[in-house]
């Protein structure tokens, strides 16, 4: 099952964001991203996000090698959005 998220790339000083789907099984890891939100804070990031917005360093098991992408929404958030998918599926 395939979920869909907001991640926000960076190219030199642009930011930019893009919907991708991920399998929530090759997850490896995700903790909260303060650079990012520091960067939304002092204006560098310049997407019409709400200052409030968190970001999540998210670690992604690509078969031979680990991706390491940064997600629009804190860790709890995101998790949430797998967590509802399986239990809907068990329902």
């Amino acid at each position: 099952m395939l979920i869909p998220v907001v991640r926000i790339y960076k190219n030199g000083v642009d930011y930019y964001l893009k919907e991708i789907f991920i399998n929530p099984r090759n997850i490896v890891y995700m903790s909260e991203e303060v650079s990012f939100k520091r960067n939304l804070l002092e204006g560098k990031i310049n997407l019409g996000l709400h200052p409030g917005t968190e970001f999540t360093r998210a670690k992604i098991n690509m078969g031979d090698y680990l991706e390491d992408i940064i997600l629009v929404g804190n860790p709890k958030t995101i998790e949430g959005k797998f967590y509802r998918v399986k239990k809907l599926l068990r329902d």
